[in-house]
């Protein structure tokens, strides 16, 4: 995948959390991809990508998503990103950050993503190291 492809599927992704669009995010992905958000959950597949979208929209509102592209090799990608939502419950704002291992077809559709992500309240100061003074 070229840069300028990659550009345009993160720039549909961006908009399709942000404007919470269920639609434009399953066509992002092949029918039969695969989504793991961290590596501890079970993969999302292709079919059940609406249903997983629409419940993170009844949880989160006022999204932002940022990139940065680290690596395009053939039909893989690695992309760091941060991002910042408000959750819905709590009406908490949170700031995320992670990482996305893309995998695309022929076609430009993901067919893996691999995510690794961790999210704090907006604001928080770093954490410390344990064991370091």
């Amino acid at each position: 995948m070229r840069r300028k492809q990659l550009v345009a599927w993160l720039e549909k992704y961006r908009n399709s959390w942000e404007q919470q669009d269920s639609d434009a995010f399953a066509n992002l992905f092949a029918a039969d991809a695969r989504y793991r958000e961290t590596p501890f959950l079970e993969f999302v597949h292709g079919p059940q990508f609406r249903a997983f979208w629409e419940e993170i929209a009844e949880k989160q509102a006022a999204n932002r998503f940022y990139y940065e592209i680290i690596l395009t090799a053939r039909d893989r990608a690695v992309v760091h990103w941060t991002a910042t939502t408000t959750w819905v419950p709590t009406d908490e704002r949170r700031a995320g950050d992670g990482i996305f291992l893309l995998t695309f077809n022929d076609d430009g559709r993901c067919k893996e993503l691999l995510e690794w992500q961790h999210w704090q309240p907006e604001g928080l100061a770093p954490i410390k190291q344990w064991g370091v003074s």
